[in-house]
């Protein structure tokens, strides 16, 4: 056979080349192909800054702000502490993880034979470019006290604390690992004027919530991430990021509670090379599709921070809802309009309800995304996937609409849903 780089295809020479690469060989010879070499294009590395800013900027979700944020350009005295944040940002392990352009910026052991790597783009350093006038220091936060007196002495904290977590393996808690609980407790004790940027996989229970001024969700930011937080806390940016999950009040509101099998996760290995499980296990999942949001509506739980959630620097308020349905195809509108004081991002929503025996309490169908500047509205429509409609029958193998009374939401999240409207469907058969 052959191999191919993206410089050059390599042929088999005739005496080692079994007869399905002598016929491969002949195949890339009549074409030209043999030994062909592909320019390589040179990579645009301004642009690939340039989206993962806008992506970072984008998917930052603010869940707190006690009209702290933004801070105002002429803030004299900050102090960033914790998670390395002197020197990047970190990375979840696993199969995407990549080592970014220069290599990694720190290395943080986790447990024995597993480390978080950490992308560089400080955002130390990016704090201090956005606030040119402020005198801006650094804590590690590895010892909480000294934390604190340093907290005291600014006139605003951004606290960086992190999550480290990767495929093949469960986290064992919602708790912020190393003890960063406490080290936010004792900041906010200091300086209630705090800003806590989580760096996290996931959802993560908050003890201390109600002690800070600002809660931003930063996730793994990847290579400008300390630039896109930066932006958010000086105001550069406007928050426009929603929650994809919902934030639990404690690890009782969820369907397990406690992981199920092997404590220890996934086998030492990949299966078939070398892998292997130390114990076999069963694991139940009988809440079936009822999981996120769905599971906390139907039972009426609260949950810390709901699927779709997202504060932004101005408001937004929806109206004239409407529901145009032609046969099986059913198509929502609204009105957004930006009734704050600054340009920002609207992310209506639309979820739906059907009739008994349609086993849909509540369930996302759409969304839109829409840029507004001051004062301005726009109509937005959302054209629904018919499956959303329905439930699978499996021994048809066929999507089902059930006939009767459907209710439409709309909203700005899967608990605010501020408008409704009613609609009709007659029973309908769809392929898988």
């Amino acid at each position: 056979m052959y191999s191919r780089s993206p410089a050059l295809v390599r042929v088999c020479r005739p005496g080692q080349a079994s007869a399905a690469q002598t016929r491969a060989n002949a195949a890339l010879a009549a074409h030209d192909l043999a030994d062909a070499r592909d320019a390589p294009e040179p990579v645009d590395f301004a642009a690939s800054d340039r989206t993962a800013l806008a992506i970072a900027r984008e998917g930052t979700v603010l869940l707190r702000n006690q009209g702290l944020l933004p801070l105002p350009a002429d803030t004299r005295s900050l102090v960033v502490i914790g998670a390395q944040a002197d020197r990047g940002v970190p990375s979840g392990g696993g199969s995407s993880q990549v080592i970014p352009r220069g290599g990694i910026a720190a290395k943080e052991q986790i447990g024995e034979n597993r480390a978080m790597l950490f992308d560089p783009g400080s955002p130390l350093e990016a704090i201090r470019r956005q606030f040119p006038r402020a005198r801006v220091d650094f804590d590690d936060g590895s010892v909480p006290a000294r934390a604190a007196e340093a907290a005291a002495k600014a006139d605003v904290v951004i606290l960086f604390v992190d999550q480290w977590m990767t495929e093949s393996a469960d986290a064992r808690s919602l708790q912020l690992p190393r003890g960063q609980d406490s080290l936010v407790k004792a900041v906010t004790r200091a300086n209630p004027r705090t800003v806590v940027v989580l760096e996290t996989g996931g959802p993560v229970l908050m003890p201390w919530l109600d002690q800070t001024a600002a809660v931003l969700e930063a996730w793994y930011p990847g290579q400008k991430g300390g630039e896109a937080i930066a932006a958010i806390l000086s105001g550069a940016a406007n928050p426009s990021g929603r929650l994809p999950v919902t934030f639990p009040t404690s690890e009782d509101q969820l369907p397990h509670p406690k992981i199920q099998g092997d404590p220890n996760g996934a086998p030492s290995g990949p299966l078939g090379r070398g892998g292997r499980y130390d114990a076999m296990f069963s694991a139940t999942y009988n809440e079936g599709a009822a999981v996120g949001y769905k599971w906390f509506f139907e039972r009426g739980e609260q949950p810390l921070f709901p699927f779709g959630f997202g504060l932004s620097y101005t408001s937004f308020a929806l109206s004239d809802l409407a529901v145009h349905v032609s046969g099986h195809t059913v198509t929502v509108s609204a009105t957004v309009r930006n009734s704050g004081q600054r340009a920002g991002t609207a992310i209506p929503q639309f979820y739906l309800t059907g009739p008994e025996g349609a086993n849909i309490l509540l369930r996302l169908v759409g969304w839109d995304r829409v840029d507004l500047n001051p004062g301005e509205q726009r109509q937005v429509a959302v054209s629904i996937d018919p499956r959303l409609l329905a439930t699978f029958d499996e021994g048809a193998r066929r999507w089902r609409i059930q006939p009767g009374a459907y209710e439409l939401a709309a909203g700005f999240d899967s608990q605010r849903r501020e408008l409704t409207a009613g609609f009709e469907l007659q029973p309908a058969s769809l392929p898988p």
